[in-house]
């Protein structure tokens, strides 16, 4: 998925493979069929779509076209080489599924069929039974129905259409329904790469912290709130971007009132060969009439995690770049390659509409919708996982926005009746993880104070709980972490690391004899812990015991060789024994 998300593979270029059956051996026919398309297929149906008395084929792909159909027609003369056969049930299941045909035909062959419920990778050929014949007459029809019982069908015969009725023994003729197709055949050309795009989001985001710098080195103020705003991303070295620029000036006159420009150059960053002198002398030569400034490495890192996130790829950073923002200072449109005006102002308007409007305008073709288009509630959550490892702070400040949402959400439900049933479990996840983000990023008191909101839906948490002792410990508040762990081995006496973390504490508090007991009571639990045995050895050698201090010391490293605060407290350990001998 790394390789995927790369824009490596996604084992596209798979043309479809067609094989002729010789009755046990086969003949690639994938060319001469015209089915060897590159369209990297997934899912393949069969239906007399347009009742003429062959199979037809649609195909759906996980590129474009993402559906083909291809029409087969037979030669002249062909048409009743076959017969097709509706299965009902009245003592089994009505669809018949699991339904067993055998047609005998008069050379002596048989073909047998069943009716089934999915016959391929997401998909669903025709439940209709379809028997290529040949020139072969039929001399016996029988089902072995889902039930179990055997059954004999008369009155079928080549060319025809029948339905058969569980327990009456005789087919009944179905007429012909062909169907007017009012498909016009298309090239099977592949569409053209390129890497310009306009893409609508479904739904406004938050965006992360912008910095920028004007040309001066100062911090640059991003105007928001009054205007829609395109942040424009180029290069001095960037001539589409520069032509870009200059179509903006000379429709000023159309732009300005309507939304704000800010143009920030990205020369001299990472590789770029430019500098930003070069790009402040073309803004002067073409006389830019709207703001300026330069981009910072840390903007351009949190649009790439911003990026990530939204399309679950690494995207690659190319200018010309846009961001369309919205007046409410939310992410509308995300423009990769040069945009026309009258794109842009199109793009503009949209920033007036509803949010379902908008909703609508993202997708690439019109249509109905078969159930209410989902809220980006779960989308601040996903973009707080994928700033947490190098943005904290944005983590954070996207948990908080969840945590609103769903505020509302219950807001919302509890005006209109309606259930509040999961809501608690979303805000025990979403203020856990927010609990742990504040701890990891030394913001220790709001770590506590999330994890009391945590105690407070779920008072038996021991995770929260043991974790909100940590976090106490570290603030120096040893009583009250103390009686956490204890309320933590209340719930489960047989946790070894809540018994290991209380030894630390009660060390911390100078209490050895007791660390010890609870040293002792975790390695009974789980003997191999090195944590414990290093916590054995720090009790034991407060309490002056320094031989079997040793040996935990020893056992720990044993375990795990590479915890350096554990053979510091080993070097500590054997220079005190070593003056212990001395003065005896």
């Amino acid at each position: 998925m790394r390789m995927v998300r790369d824009g490596l593979s996604w084992s596209g270029h798979e043309r479809n493979c067609a094989f002729l059956n010789h009755g046990g051996t086969f003949t690639a026919i994938s060319g001469v069929s015209g089915l060897d398309f590159d369209d990297d297929g997934r899912s393949q149906v069969f239906v007399d779509w347009d009742g003429d008395g062959d199979l037809d084929c649609w195909n759906a792909n996980r590129t474009g076209p993402r559906l083909r159909f291809l029409r087969n027609d037979l030669p002249a003369g062909g048409a009743r080489g076959f017969c097709s056969l509706e299965l009902r049930g009245t003592r089994s299941n009505r669809d018949a599924i699991g339904a067993r045909v055998e047609l005998e035909l008069e050379d002596g062959s048989r073909s047998v069929q069943s009716v089934q419920a999915g016959s391929g990778f997401l998909s669903q050929s025709s439940r209709i039974l379809h028997f290529g014949l040949g020139a072969e007459g039929i001399r016996a029809v029988r089902v072995r129905w889902p039930g179990g019982e055997r059954e004999a069908f008369s009155g079928v015969s080549p060319g025809g259409r029948y339905l058969l009725v569980e327990g009456t023994g005789r087919a009944q003729v179905r007429a012909a329904r062909p169907r007017a197709l009012a498909l016009a055949p298309s090239p099977p050309e592949p569409p053209r790469a390129s890497d310009a795009a306009r893409i609508v989001l479904p739904l406004p985001v938050e965006l992360p912290r912008l910095e920028a710098r004007t040309f001066d080195g100062d911090p640059l103020e991003i105007p928001q709130g009054k205007r829609p705003l395109l942040i424009n991303f180029w290069a001095s070295w960037c001539a589409p971007c520069v032509a870009e620029l200059g179509s903006f000036t000379r429709a000023q006159d159309q732009l300005q009132g309507r939304l704000d420009i800010l143009a920030l150059s990205v020369d001299g960053l990472g590789a770029d060969a430019g500098e930003p002198a070069d790009a402040q002398r073309i803004l002067e030569g073409l006389d830019f009439p709207f703001a300026t400034g330069v981009a910072t490495v840390d903007l351009l890192e949190r649009l790439e995690v911003l990026q990530e996130t939204l399309f679950d790829r690494r995207v690659p950073f190319v200018v010309p770049f846009s961001l369309l923002i919205d007046p409410d200072s939310r992410l509308a449109v995300i423009v990769r390659g040069p945009l026309a005006v009258e794109a842009l102002l199109e793009s503009a308007s949209l920033c007036a509409e509803p949010d379902g409007e908008r909703l609508a305008r993202s997708l690439p073709f019109p249509g109905s919708w078969a159930l209410e288009p989902l809220q980006n509630g779960g989308l601040s959550q996903a973009l707080s996982e994928g700033f947490r490892e190098r943005f904290p702070d944005e983590a954070a400040r996207y948990l908080l926005a969840a945590l609103e949402e769903m505020e509302s959400e219950k807001a919302r439900r509890t005006s209109e009746g309606e259930s509040l049933r999961g809501l608690s479990a979303r805000e025990l996840s979403l203020r856990s993880d927010l609990a742990g983000l504040y701890s990891g990023m030394g913001e220790l008191a709001r770590s506590v104070e999330q994890y009391e909101r945590v105690i407070d839906l779920q008072p038996l948490n021991p995770k929260a709980l043991k974790n909100q002792g940590l976090v106490l410990a570290s603030l120096g508040d040893f009583e009250r972490a103390a009686l956490n762990f204890e309320r933590v081995l209340r719930i489960d006496e047989r946790d070894p690391s809540a018994h290991s973390a209380y030894g630390n504490l009660l060390l911390l508090m100078r209490k050895p004899e007791r660390a010890r007991q609870r040293f002792a009571r975790a390695l009974e639990l789980d003997p191999d812990t090195a944590d414990a045995h290093a916590g054995m050895g720090r009790a034991l050698g407060a309490l002056g015991r320094y031989a079997p201090a040793r040996a935990a010391f020893l056992r720990a490293l044993e375990l795990d060789p590479g915890d350096e605060a554990t053979r510091a407290s080993l070097a500590t350990l054997e220079r005190l024994q070593q003056r212990a001998k001395e003065r005896r």
